[in-house]
Order: C-alpha cells, then sequence, then structure tokens
C-alpha cells in the first residue's frame, strides 16, 4: 500500500468511480489525492503508482492546447504500455469544508478523433471518404490502383512518361502497434513533402504504398525518390527509430504496359531490398 494518507475528499468517490471517463483529484501542490478506476484503466497503471504522484507527471506540464477561461484543456501523455493518448480534460476547483482547495479532472479518451484529425481536411476539399485509408489519409488500394490504371491509359493514349514507386515497411513484431502507427505518419509526411500536385500517394496495405509519379521518366522519378529518402533517414535517425526497415522499388510505363504489369514489376524489384 502506498505510504501516501489522502486527507478527507470533498466529492462523492462512489458516484465519481461509476463515470466511464477518467477522473482524478488532487491536492493544493498539484499531487493526486485520488483517480477513479477508470483513469487508472487508461493508464494501465495500478492506484499505488499513482497516489501521492503530481498530475504533472502523468499528464504533463503543459496542455497541447491552451486552457480556456472555462478549465477545458486537451493533454497528450503516453500510458504505462507506452501507447499514446489523447486527453481532453475539463477542471475545476472544490473546496473542502475547511476551505482547502482540491482540483477535480475529468478526462474523456479522444485518442481515436485525434489520430483520424488528418483525414477531416481531405474530406473537406472534397475528396471522397470512402477512397482513403483511414490509418493514414492518403488514398487506400482500390483507389490508388484505378487512378494508376486512369495515369496508363492517358500515358498510352498521349505517349507522356510516367513512373511508379512502391515502398515496403518491415517492422519486427517486438514493436508495439502505437509506435507502429506513428512511424507510418512520418513516412507519409515525408513523401507528401517531396510530391507534386499532380503526383498520387496511396496505401496498398498496412506497410505497403505506391506512388504515381505522371509526366515523370526514370530519371525524375529516382531524384524524387532520393528526396523522400532523405527526408525520412534524417526523421527517423533523429527519433532513434532505426527499427524501421523499408525497401523500395522504381520503374516505369513500357510500351503495352498494362497497370498490373507495371505492379509485378515492382514486386519483383522488392525480392532485393535497396534500403534498409
Amino acid at each position: 500500500m502506498s505510504e501516501f494518507s489522502a486527507p478527507a475528499l470533498p466529492i462523492d468517490v462512489d458516484l465519481f468511480n461509476q463515470l466511464s471517463t477518467g477522473v482524478i483529484l488532487s491536492d493544493e501542490q498539484g499531487n493526486i489525492v485520488w483517480v477513479n478506476d477508470h483513469f487508472l484503466e487508461l493508464m494501465s497503471a495500478d492506484n499505488n503508482s499513482v497516489i501521492g504522484a503530481p498530475v504533472s507527471a502523468l499528464l504533463g506540464n503543459s496542455a497541447t492546447t491552451n486552457i480556456n477561461e472555462a478549465g477545458v484543456c486537451r493533454y497528450k501523455t503516453r500510458n504505462d504500455r507506452d501507447q499514446s493518448l489523447w486527453l481532453h480534460c475539463v477542471h475545476a476547483s472544490v473546496p473542502d469544508n475547511s476551505g482547502v482547495q482540491f482540483t477535480l479532472y475529468i478526462l474523456t479518451d479522444i485518442s481515436e478523433f485525434e489520430q483520424r484529425q488528418h483525414i477531416r481536411p481531405l474530406v473537406s476539399t472534397g475528396l471522397d471518404l470512402n477512397r482513403l485509408d483511414q490509418a493514414t489519409g492518403v488514398l487506400n488500394r482500390r483507389a490508388i490502383i484505378q487512378d494508376l490504371g486512369t495515369e496508363v491509359s492517358r500515358t498510352r493514349r498521349y505517349g507522356n512518361p510516367l513512373s511508379v514507386i512502391m515502398l515496403r515497411c518491415c517492422v519486427p513484431g517486438s514493436v508495439s502497434s502505437d509506435t507502429n502507427d506513428g512511424m507510418l505518419q512520418t513516412m507519409v509526411s515525408c513523401m507528401n513533402e517531396h510530391l507534386r500536385w499532380v503526383d498520387k500517394l496511396g496505401a496498398l496495405d498496412r506497410f505497403e504504398f505506391l506512388i504515381i509519379l505522371p509526366e515523370s521518366g526514370l530519371e525524375a522519378a529516382r531524384q524524387t525518390w532520393e528526396k523522400i529518402n532523405n527526408a525520412i533517414q534524417e526523421v527517423t535517425l533523429r527519433r532513434e527509430q532505426s527499427h524501421f526497415d523499408y525497401s523500395v522499388a522504381i520503374t516505369e510505363w513500357m510500351k503495352n504496359d498494362q497497370p498490373e504489369t507495371m505492379l509485378d514489376r515492382l514486386n519483383n524489384q522488392l525480392s532485393a531490398p535497396m534500403v534498409a
């Protein structure tokens, strides 16, 4: 049991323990004196490790958004399983009968909402949500293959160059899903940063991406990949995420090529990874 001795609490703990949101009560020094069961579930923590700890140790020293006059803010933190959490927080002062000021925090898990934030601006510009990969916000498998077919038809008709890049990521099974998701978002950001408005980026599956480069020959595609690769390497090295390996294949349209033949050629190239 914790050696921390909690004072008489100015709240109905039985009532707050029934809520499906996290609840923290802290003293005037900002140390936790009580939490409900749901908060322990969110943080994957036990009561002894939480009681007596500063609120800032669990939620961070500052909110990720400004605290408004109503005492509403959002925290980005990590639980004891190293999973990323976004918590919407409403907090208020609660005095006890002697006038001692406690602070009550009510925390709602909005992690899934925040993780899908990158999709909302795309939808607002008119993109069909059914064409988007829900995990990354880029085109999904069906949409990117459809767009490849459109570009192949255009190239066959007008003779313009067309190149395609396939990126395949490899991660150890020991790496957490949350870490994988974060790294995939980083790679998507690096790719988007160096693509033109006319280029297309899509997810063939969770760890495989396809980039369509209209009006680009093989050399131009290689130059584009070099920029993307340098950006990925810079970010992954800075974050010490060297566990995240990937391989790449590049091809250009050849006479009589169909989308399937281009994809087959890329898959054959990936049997000998170019990047690790």
